[in-house]
């Protein structure tokens, strides 16, 4: 286990490099293959990592820590009460929902940029966002295999007993969360990069990024007040 951290540790310096530094740049096919065949090695370690984690397994996180009980009694309200509570980003529709908004902008700036070689650029950004959401997958999927915490609402011994096999049952850290920064994070830089080569102001610039972090920061307090993650989880 100690060598795969080590491995997604390097792996993770290698993709946050990867995002071009200029508004027209072209990483090489070698360096390409190499994020692709990374990301695909880290989402298997990941899947496996998870689907490890056994009802007996000790958790190295046991409930609520810090200050996870105030936010989870003013966001997320009493456990035994609102276990079943839900909202538009609960579910496998929160998952996705944040990352096709990402590719569905990246897209779309890309395509009204670029003149030339706008097709290598699409497919060049299209395949390290996709890679870059793999790679965020596979890590959140390890941390979550290995630190085993369970959800907030697993704490109720009868409702343990009735979803442990029916629902995703672990907690640190957020999928929801890790997805929506990584898919808002991309965006937001490639974005300023072209903001940048077309010298927009620097207030548009700057709320473009208060757009895209609040909007990865909202996704993070509906898993919250759902009472599916605790504030560790997610912060």
């Amino acid at each position: 286990m100690k060598k795969n951290l080590i491995f997604l540790i390097f792996f993770m310096l290698v993709v946050s490099s990867s995002i071009p530094i200029s508004a027209e740049s072209y990483l090489p096919k070698s360096k390409l293959l190499k994020i692709g065949g990374g990301s695909v090695g880290i989402a298997v370690i990941g899947f496996l990592s998870e689907n490890s984690v056994t009802e007996s397994r000790n958790s190295l996180i046991k409930g609520p820590i810090l200050f996870d009980s105030y936010f989870q009694k003013h966001i997320g309200g009493d456990l035994s009460i609102n276990c079943r509570k839900t909202n538009f980003l609960d579910n496998t529709q929160g998952v996705i929902l944040t990352p096709v908004l990402g590719m569905t902008f990246l897209f779309a700036a890309d395509y009204r940029y670029y003149n030339n070689n706008r097709k290598k650029q699409l497919l060049q950004d299209m395949y390290l966002f996709s890679t870059g959401l793999m790679a965020t997958a596979g890590v959140t999927s390890l941390f979550k295999g290995v630190i085993a915490r369970e959800r907030p609402y697993y704490y109720d011994q009868d409702l343990k007993i009735e979803l442990f096999e029916r629902e995703d049952k672990l907690s640190f850290f957020s999928g929801h969360v890790s997805l929506a920064f990584f898919s808002m994070h991309y965006f937001n830089k490639r974005l300023s990069l072209i903001m940048r080569d077309k010298n927009v102001s620097r207030k548009w610039q700057l709320f473009k990024s208060f757009s895209c972090y609040g909007w990865a920061s909202f996704v993070a307090f509906s898993r919250i007040q759902a009472s599916k993650h605790y504030a560790t989880d997610v912060i």
